[in-house]
């Protein structure tokens, strides 16, 4: 056939990662054994609209048999290539969407037989990355150890164990539990151990006032251990499925959070009824609480810095990087507000204000970016004091701007 007549092309995307479990500081890899011989990462097709990091977490679930038991690392690679079949004229191009993945502890592996799998193990990473089959899949095992251990040096792995957090919760509330779900830097990939809090929204089936005190008990339990803040929001079942009000009676981050699981189901670390769907806000609430929570933001602002004194450093650090996190959800609730998208981190928040506010200056936030990332390297307040003055100023001024345009729509 003349090439000339191959006019179709044909795109295939497929997802999967590199599965690892920090065995005392040894790096393992879960590979799977097909029958026909060969040696392979979990991996398969992308489903219509679903987001690449989703197809790979299910896929890892069903050919591994671990399901919402992973912690997101990042981004690894794509891999693309072009291939033919047999008595088929089209060309036929493929792109990988590759992630990291760190598993908490070794869980037992399930192969999915049906999909030809025969046999699914643990292998330190340098036997591993000799034992598979294709050359992209041993790169692939090499780029997650060195991206893995570099995160793991600048303290950008999380030390949080999900499964802890759901059993400390599960066996204090017991039956009336009925789902966790985690929001912020956590689940988004961009949490850093010396500088994130972890923030949850937790679903129970009745409320009152021992549920209340219980939380607040399992709160002070965690931070304790994990040396961090905890941000909880106690939800019930009910206004999580049919809130009367949702923009009066459901919180912004609640809200916040519902949109978001939308895109990223395996944020909901911790379902009682599979299958459950959670209450979406329309355009208008999702406008609604955006602009309202700019607003909150800024009087919060207003109301931290003239009630408080910080009484050491460490008081100090913790206001400026309290007002620091205020200026980026400002943002990002400002983009939402006009354009209903919502951003996955800091850096995409920057970016993406720089596209849609052209005539503001953002360069703060560049600026608090840089400090973030030597966050545990910072010792005196004269390494904070320029930030915190200039990120004070950017809240008052950019939410004095975005008020101002909201009224000109």
């Amino acid at each position: 056939m003349n090439k000339a007549l191959r006019t179709k092309i044909v795109l295939h995307e497929s997802a999967g990662g590199v599965v690892l479990f920090n065995n005392k500081n040894s790096l393992q890899v879960a590979i799977l054994k097909k029958n026909n011989g060969e040696r392979v990462i979990p991996k398969g097709h992308i489903e219509i609209g679903e987001k690449p990091v989703a197809a790979a977490l299910r896929e890892i679930g069903e050919e591994l048999g671990i399901n919402n038991n992973l912690q997101f690392i990042g981004e690894l690679k794509t891999i693309s290539y072009g291939f033919k079949l047999d008595d088929d004229f089209s060309d036929h191009f493929k792109k990988v969407h590759l992630f990291i993945f760190l598993a908490k502890k070794k869980y037992r592996l399930l192969p999915l037989k049906k999909e030809g799998f025969i046999k699914a193990e643990w292998l330190p990473w340098s036997i591993a990355k000799e034992q598979l089959t294709h050359k992209s899949y041993k790169n692939a095992v090499v780029e997650a150890v060195s991206k893995y251990r570099l995160l793991e040096k600048k303290g950008e792995v999380e030390s949080i164990d999900m499964t802890r957090i759901v059993s400390a919760l599960q066996s204090k509330i017991k039956n009336n539990l009925f789902a966790i779900i985690l929001n912020g830097s956590l689940p988004a990939g961009y949490f850093r151990n010396d500088w994130s809090d972890v923030d949850l929204v937790v679903v129970v089936e009745k409320l009152d006032l021992k549920i209340k005190q219980t939380i607040a008990e399992v709160k002070v339990d965690l931070e304790r251990k994990y040396q961090r803040h905890f941000g909880i929001n106690l939800i019930t079942l009910n206004n999580g499925l049919k809130p009367i009000l949702p923009s009066i009676s459901l919180d912004g981050k609640v809200l916040q959070t519902f949109l978001e699981i939308n895109k990223y189901p395996e944020r909901v670390i911790f379902l009682k009824k599979k299958g459950t769907i959670f209450y979406l806000p329309n355009k208008k609430e999702i406008k609604d609480y955006s602009l309202s929570n700019i607003a909150m933001l800024l009087l919060r602002n207003r109301r931290t810095l003239i009630g408080k004194v910080p009484i050491d450093f460490q008081d100090y650090k913790n206001m400026v990087a309290k007002e620091i996190r205020a200026a980026f959800i400002i943002t990002k609730l400002a983009i939402q507000y006009f354009t209903l998208y919502t951003c996955k981190d800091n850096a995409e928040v920057t970016t993406e204000a720089k596209k849609i506010f052209k005539d503001f200056d953002f360069s703060v936030l560049d600026n608090s970016i840089s400090v973030i990332k030597k966050w545990s390297l910072l010792k005196k307040r004269t390494q904070l004091n320029n930030t915190f003055s200039l990120i004070d100023k950017f809240i008052e001024d950019f939410t004095a701007y975005v008020f101002k345009k909201t009224q000109k729509r």
